[in-house]
């Protein structure tokens, strides 16, 4: 491939001048423009974004660290990001962690080595401290689901503590007074939130809280599986069941199916994410729907005003609303 020399002697011009066409960085007459576009275009040219970056500062590119790839939630969020992000012209860089903190921290240190100029991060594992560089040198980052308790973030998310509520309270409504838990691990604060608002809704209805009725595992369908197996093996088990993640939740209905039981006629059950899946499922789903596609193209609209003002915008926490959606999967206490 050509470089800027021959481009420049092509188009009978310096050097400096073919810089200045590619980098937009001084003022060059209109006639001379094309000529280096038309020399660019007949020896087929096309400038280094690496090399450009690093004169300019600047590499329009974007990452988007989520945990699982395979979560059909995550699917949305990256397309209204993605679209976001097309729209200004940045390109998006997707990592997936699988929760695990040496992938977290091994695709941090690949994103500041390349310059990224923001980072939407779904944290798993990392903290504020393993995130020191991107502080320090202005780098936005936006924190989705989980949090990380820093003021040096935007974050967007949900009311988690009032989702869990609302799906709980709902069950209750059903006249269900013995409703488990199919939750990740509390050390996440998503899971912990949803968690606080289950207990908050079992309150409010004057029902005891049973450490028996919480079921922790990963968030996978696996994980769902296992959670309602062990549920189903106490000797009272849960008329109802509450899922932090429809993931989770359509590996329970999965478990709970195999057990010879029917949803919702012996057990009702309800979700977290409202992902395509389980409005397809038989029964439908019930859940609690979270705007995911509009999550994305808020937080790279916060990326974007972190960008253009050198980082140093008021940080803020975007709570978007959440929904309750009734489907087929919750009923009754018979």
């Amino acid at each position: 491939m050509a470089n800027i020399k021959e481009i420049a002697q092509a188009a009978n011009v310096s050097t400096a001048t073919v810089s200045h066409v590619i980098n937009n960085t001084r003022y060059v007459t209109e006639e001379v423009r094309l000529q280096v576009l038309e020399a660019m275009e007949n020896l087929n040219y096309r400038p280094s974004a690496v090399a450009r970056g690093l004169r300019t500062k600047r590499t329009n590119t974007l990452a988007l660290i989520i945990p699982d790839i395979t979560n059909p939630y995550f699917a949305d969020f990256t397309r209204g990001f993605q679209d976001a992000a097309d729209e200004k012209g940045f390109l998006v860089v997707l990592c997936n962690t699988d929760r695990l903190l040496d992938r977290e921290m091994r695709f941090l240190d690949t994103m500041w080595q390349q310059r990224v100029e923001g980072i939407v991060l779904n944290p798993s594992k990392v903290t504020a401290k393993d995130l020191t560089n991107f502080v320090e040198a202005k780098i936005p980052v936006v924190m989705i689901g989980s949090q990380v308790e820093q003021n040096d973030f935007d974050h967007i998310m949900i009311d988690n503590i009032r989702g869990g509520f609302d799906a709980v309270q709902y069950l209750c409504s059903l006249g269900h007074n013995r409703i488990g838990l199919v939750c990740g691990l509390r050390t996440a604060s998503s899971a912990l939130q949803r968690y606080q608002g289950y207990l908050q809704a079992l309150s409010n209805n004057n029902i005891s809280f049973d450490e028996q009725l919480v079921a922790e595992g990963e968030i996978t369908f696996d994980g769902g599986y296992q959670c309602i197996h062990q549920l189903l093996l106490l000797s009272n088990p849960p008329t109802a069941v509450f899922a932090i993640s429809d993931i989770m939740a359509l590996g329970a209905k999965t478990a709970i199916e195999d057990a010879g039981l029917q949803i919702p006629a012996d057990i009702s059950l309800i979700g977290f994410d409202d992902i395509p899946e389980v409005s397809r499922t038989k029964p439908t789903l019930s859940t609690i729907a979270q705007p995911k596609y509009q999550m994305g193209q808020v937080a790279a609209d916060v990326l974007f005003d972190q960008i253009n003002n050198n980082n140093m915008l008021p940080r803020r926490k975007i709570i978007l609303e959440h929904t309750l959606v009734v489907r087929e999967s919750t009923g009754v206490r018979s």
